[in-house]
């Protein structure tokens, strides 16, 4: 996909560009957010992008890729700064008093950032992943190939893509995801088919794909022992 046509696609409210922390680091932001973010449901916990230092440089490259969907950050003098959203309070001082609250026993979270998500939603349902676009090196020197931003339903060329069987009901897109990058490979996206127990994974290699077919075979994915095979 060329920068020119992105520039000509319509803007909407419901969709967004966002880094997504792990699940495994979850808890402590969902339960402030359970109480104090009226967006609770409708949001999982994210950063906004697209609105510390290597977050800005990632932010200003989308920014080059997206160069009509700045809005965030021209919306005043001050710029954007991305951030993950955990309530809303009702003036500057409620604001105050609850981050002197929460910050007495909040530990610090670390997560290492491998791809950025495309979230959206259809009219009042919750946010879901419907892109994910891995890094092509370090964060601070970011490349996007747009070419290779492949939708999980499309899931990308036949022979790059497989099948996997088994899986675990109600499993996430970005948990079958993780599930594969975990073991070395570089996928593309990956995508469950409804809570039928199987998806389908895309790699930006051959390789990696054969790799997944032939030396694999089997993943353990939350317990279940899920079945690898070529998608046809």
């Amino acid at each position: 996909m060329a920068t020119g046509v992105i520039s000509k696609l319509k803007k909407v409210h419901t969709s967004a560009i966002a880094l997504i922390p792990p699940e495994s680091v979850w808890g402590p932001i969902q339960n402030i957010r359970k109480q104090y973010d009226k967006a609770y449901k409708r949001w999982m916990p994210h950063i906004n992008l697209l609105p510390p230092e290597s977050v800005i440089k990632l932010q200003n490259n989308l920014e080059k890729a997206f160069p009509s969907c700045n809005d965030l950050s021209t919306i005043s003098e001050k710029g954007f700064t991305p951030h993950l959203t955990v309530g809303q309070w009702s003036n500057e001082r409620a604001t105050t008093e609850a981050m002197k609250h929460f910050m007495s026993s909040w530990e610090s979270l670390e997560f290492e950032v491998k791809e950025v998500y495309l979230i959206s939603r259809h009219g009042e349902e919750p946010f879901e992943v419907r892109y994910i676009i891995p890094f092509q090196g370090e964060i601070k020197n970011v490349s996007f190939k747009l070419e290779e931003i492949r939708s999980p339903e499309s899931g990308g060329p036949a022979n790059l893509k497989v099948f996997v069987a088994n899986l675990p009901l109600k499993l996430k897109n970005e948990e079958l995801f993780q599930a594969f990058t975990a073991v070395g490979l570089s996928v593309v996206n990956a995508h469950v088919v409804g809570n039928k127990g199987f998806g389908f994974v895309s790699f930006l290699t051959q390789e990696d794909q054969e790799k997944a077919v032939n030396t694999i075979q089997r993943l353990n994915i939350k317990g279940r022992e899920c079945q690898i095979k070529p998608a046809k």
